[in-house]
């Protein structure tokens, strides 16, 4: 443990000498308005995982690496503070200074919450960690920040950061900047990365500093005073890296020693605040004096500071034209608010982001598709399994979600969900979430077993009798630590995807006596969920719900693809079948179905597939049709050829195919040596992946799903699906190993093409939440110079994409399970990156390929690795664009958020009764139930989010009201608002404001008078988020000081 004490022996001289540094600074500056205000913010930016894991920067191991440790960073920057009390310096990650904290003994706790006090110590930011804008979910960002902010508000007594730190992100969301100052009081925000034609015109325009607008669901709330660092990074000036280390000359100011360099030092300064604050508006700017991982001997860098400031404000010449203090990004911005001006708006974001005119940054929005998927199926599960440890209380088995909320948390940063660190830091990263997603399982079978005992009738009760008595019930019944009996035969499948599962296949074996399967709707709205579950060799099966009422089936065998995955898999649970239904849920509650072993001849047994293989002659044209789509393909050819949505209509030529951009390995002549890697997207030519044209299709039909399954290459496969009555079509890919043996890296797109006329404009999500348009060869601030005319379109998806017909009421879109890039090339086309793999790095810092690989066996010593192989899902959609947002809107949570299904042996769920819910009701189709958590007994953190933007898809656009009494029960006793990242709110009076006050363009009027007589009464406003403290019964402790 570091220990502070230990320095007061030489603190006396080092005190007096900075002193008269102090002394100088605070001196009235006679130089008049004319002068340039110098902030100097210290600062450290440090990665929570890069070129090491979390815990290795942290401890400062593994250095034949990277030279850094966070631990002595922060010692040493704790101690050069208390030597000087006008020394500043700023810090973002809670991920480390949390470790840090665990450290400490009370005394330098207490010397920290003093350097707090002071302003000393500042934090920005104030999230676990730095999360990406760009393939990071809106639920995970605001997870990590909640964390982070939480933390802050527990340990140091702080409400959330008046300022956004995200200076090291590769591009900016404007759902970030909205989300966190509408509902977390963020009055600017600053960062470094923007494309590199938008910051040469910023700069010539002065406009590095704006006023970053919402989107038009919001008041002015949700605008933010942005800064844009001028070097387009977040070092200090020019040859004034002071880091232990650094070549740049120190201050050497005594005149009898050689090398004396005052003047020189001071003139080289001028002439660099000089450049700068040409480049911006008012008399102050702001210099980073920080990079990564700097401050290990903050004493070298303050020792210098204090110097530079004594020399400038004390120079017989300088001291009149500028004045040099140490400051903080809080205390800028209120210099900057005193301005009383007008600035520059920006209403778009800043993506993609450029670095050289070949150089986009696109490519990160795809790299590492398994870990994306990875991190957003956890972010779901978490969640689910939360809500369901509010339902019967933390701890109650033993396990918490508490490990999965830390290693999801920390997957948003922005070198982990973008695919941007080293491998090995990946695959700490993915051990930290499968830890945590195991304990998170017991977590979810000890509620299974304990909300759906052998007769429902009791969850019911439990439900009209709250939450609170469910959990007290349940301690009693099994000791407060003590996992129900039955938990421990409950269980999940991690590896449906592979359709792989033990104990479902096992028990359809021949002879089996079945499962039962739970499902558990995390929803706030009933759903109909489409269910694929691994079978055995029983000749049938049949599916029945809690009610033992017959559910329509049918057995689908499995493509070759599928059972190719097996092979890199564990040999138990393997299926060569499944079965496949429909499952009505009930919202937020439990519902049990049976899969039992039947013959052929029983009239409940699931219908058995018709599988038929499309000759390479064949003419004419396949249709599968499920009653409300049809998908039409060529059948000589294997291709996708017309979609027609019946209910509304519409139809559309329609075309697919799965291609590959070549990766540039950087032989070109203009900016040679840029190549693609796990940053950048840089392509030279583009082929089919198909080499004939032709494609190997074989239809699979049946009454509940039916299924063309494409084959385009070895390595590449697109099953085409459509189950009975659903307005929307998936189209799972399955791609990989993708080859290199000829030397070039491939980045494979899944490319859509419609007949609909776009002109160049489709819209993309930002991150799950509001749609922005884009259009080709153009960006909303500047005239773009086109260099890349492939890569410089393409935009990041997390969730969704659209184009939309200009004449023709007619609207195609396409849901991504994971963050993605995407483009429109064409009119009426959608482009989708959907795996990469480089043979080169891009030469932005990993120092590696982008070049994933797995074992091609499973229990054995891998003799040989292989490329991964990718499988994932898009959701397509042709509909009117009235009725467009509405379907889209729903089939993203339904992607996003998917029942949890525990199985156990036939009988060990079944029940005759209702499906078990412990919460008492619904919400409305237009608000999604987005965090419930439990904090300490009878207390629970509630988050609704508005799924809609104002006017969108008609009433669902309005404002909506919630009762929490109906959401959550009858024991309901307070409601208190807290921010969005559940601490306190500030007074809204003393929130600085850079803009003229905006109303909502809705009307609230009808959501209120719906809400009056309500006990617990609530309106959101469209595309808004809020949060609550809930208490149940007496329960009275402040619940953001809790957990």
């Amino acid at each position: 443990m570091f220990k502070f004490k230990t320095l007061q022996c030489c603190q006396v001289l080092l005190i007096f000498a900075v002193e008269s540094y102090r002394l100088d600074v605070r001196k009235e500056n006679p130089a008049g308005q004319n002068t340039i205000n110098v902030h100097l913010i210290p600062h450290t930016h440090d990665d929570a995982g890069w070129l090491k894991t979390v815990d290795q920067y942290y401890w400062g191991s593994n250095n034949s690496i990277q030279v850094a440790g966070v631990q002595y960073i922060l010692d040493s920057v704790v101690s050069s503070l208390q030597l000087n009390r006008h020394r500043r310096f700023v810090y973002g990650e809670v991920a480390f200074f949390s470790r840090w904290w665990r450290n400490q003994d009370n005394e330098v706790r207490e010397l920290v919450k003093q350097l707090v006090r002071n302003g000393q110590l500042q934090f920005v930011n104030g999230g676990y960690v730095q999360h990406d804008e760009a393939a990071a979910h809106y639920v995970g960002m605001i997870d990590q920040v909640t964390l982070g902010h939480r933390w802050l508000y527990r340990e140091l007594g702080l409400l959330p950061p008046r300022v956004g730190w995200q200076i090291d992100p590769f591009g900016h969301s404007r759902t970030h900047s909205s989300l966190f100052s509408s509902g977390s009081d963020m009055e600017a925000l600053f960062f470094g990365r923007i494309d590199k034609q938008d910051l040469s015109f910023r700069k010539r325009t002065k406009e590095l500093e704006m006023l970053w607008m919402a989107g038009e669901s919001f008041t002015d709330d949700g605008d933010c005073f942005t800064g844009v660092f001028y070097s387009g990074n977040y070092g200090a000036p020019e040859g004034f890296n002071w880091d232990h280390g650094s070549w740049d000359p120190p201050m050497q100011d005594d005149p009898r020693l050689e090398g004396y360099n005052v003047e020189e030092r001071l003139k080289a300064f001028a002439d660099q605040v000089d450049k700068i604050a040409a480049m911006h508006r008012g008399d102050d700017i702001m210099l980073t004096m920080g990079m990564d991982f700097q401050y290990m001997n903050a004493n070298h860098n303050f020792k210098n500071m204090d110097k530079l400031i004594h020399h400038m404000n004390s120079h017989p010449e300088y001291s009149k034209r500028y004045r040099v203090f140490y400051s903080t990004p809080e205390d800028y911005v209120a210099a900057k608010h005193a301005y009383n001006m007008s600035w520059p708006r920006k209403r778009g974001d800043f993506f993609p982001y450029s670095d050289c005119d070949h150089c986009f940054w696109a490519g990160y929005f795809t790299s590492k598709p398994a870990s994306k998927r990875y991190a957003r199926a956890a972010s779901s599960y978490l969640q689910a399994a939360r809500q369901l440890e509010a339902a019967v209380g933390r701890g109650s088995s033993g396990a918490t979600t508490d490990a999965l909320e830390e290693a999801v948390s920390l997957m948003q940063h922005h070198d982990a969900i973008t695919g941007t660190a080293k491998k090995h830091v990946v695959n700490d990263y993915h051990k930290r979430l499968a830890a945590g997603w195991a304990e998170a399982r017991q977590v979810v079978a000890s509620a299974a077993a304990q909300l759906i005992p052998a007769g429902l009738c009791a969850a019911q009760a439990v439900a009209s009798r709250g939450v609170l008595q469910a959990s007290a019930r349940a301690s009693r019944r099994m000791g407060a630590d003590a996992p129900p009996p039955r938990a421990q035969v409950l269980g999940e499948c991690p590896l449906i995807n592979s359709s792989i599962c033990e104990l479902s296949v096992r028990r359809t074996d021949a002879g089996g006596a079945g499962f039962d399967v739970a499902m558990y709707n995390p929803l706030g709205r009933a759903r109909t969920a489409r269910i694929r579950v691994p079978i055995g060799s029983a000749e049938s099966v049949a599916v029945t719900d809690e009610r033992g009422r017959a559910v329509k089936a049918q057995i689908v065998p499995l493509p070759r693809e599928t059972l190719r995955l097996q092979d890199q898999e564990t040999a138990q649970g393997r299926a060569i079948r499944e079965v496949a239904f429909q499952a009505e849920l009930r919202p937020l509650a439990f519902a049990v179905f049976t899969v039992r072993p039947a013959s052929p001849a029983d009239p409940d047994a699931a219908a058995p597939s018709t599988v038929r293989r499309v000759a390479d002659n064949g003419s004419g044209a396949v249709r599968l049709d499920n009653g409300r789509l049809v998908l039409e393909l060529d059948a000589r050819r294997g291709t996708v050829a017309r979609l027609e949505n019946t209910a509304e209509g519409l139809g559309t030529a329609l075309t697919h195919g799965l291609l590959w951009y070549r990766s540039s390995s950087g032989d070109e002549e203009e900016d040679p040596g840029q190549a693609s890697g796990a940053y950048i997207f840089r392509p030279d030519a583009v082929f089919n992946v198909s080499e004939t044209g032709s494609i190997d299709l074989e239809i699979i039909d049946g009454p509940v799903v039916q299924e063309a399954r494409q084959r385009h290459s070895s390595w590449a496969s697109v099953t085409h699906r459509l189950w009975r009555g659903w307005h929307h079509m998936e189209a799972e890919w399955t791609v990989g190993p993708i080859p290199t043996s000829d030397g070039f890296g491939r980045e494979v797109v899944s490319r859509w093409g419609t007949e609909l006329s776009t002109d160049g404009r489709f819209w993309t999500d930002a991150n799950g939440r509001e749609m922005m348009p884009r259009d080709l060869d153009k960006r909303e601030t500047w005239t773009l110079d086109v260099k890349e005319p492939v890569a410089g379109n393409f935009y990041p998806v997390t969730s969704a994409a659209f184009v939309r017909d200009l004449a023709k009421p007619a609207e195609f879109y396409v849901l991504t399970d994971r963050a993605q890039a995407a483009t429109s090339l064409s009119s009426g086309q959608l482009e989708f990156m959907i795996h990469r793999r480089t043979t080169t790095d891009d030469r932005r810092g990993v120092g590696e390929p982008l070049d994933e690989t797995t074992c091609d066996c499973h229990d054995c010593d891998c003799p040989v690795r292989v490329g991964l192989t990718v499988r994932g899902t898009h959701i397509l959609g042709l509909e009117h664009p009235q009725r467009s947002s509405a379907a889209r809107r729903s089939a993203q949570q339904d992607l996003n958020d998917p029942p949890l299904m525990v199985f156990a042996e036939a009988g060990a769920l079944s029940s005759p009764s209702s499906p078990a819910t412990p919460w008492a009701g619904a919400l409305p189709s237009n608000v999604h139930l987005l965090t419930l958590l439990e904090t300490e007994r009878g207390a629970l953190l509630l988050r609704l989010a508005h799924l809609y933007e104002a006017g969108e898809a008609g009433s669902l656009g309005s404002p909506a009201c919630v009762d929490i009494g109906e959401l959550l029960g009858d024991s309901v006793s307070a409601v208190r608002e807290l921010s969005l990242t559940g601490t306190p709110r500030r007074d809204p009076q003393a929130r600085r404001r850079f803009g003229s006050r905006r109303l909502s363009p809705v009307n609230a009027t009808e959501a209120e008078i719906e809400c009056s007589g309500k006990r617990w009464p609530e309106v959101l406003m469209p595309m808004q988020i809020r949060t609550w403290e809930v208490r149940l019964g007496g329960a009275n402790q402040d619940i953001a000081a809790s957990r």
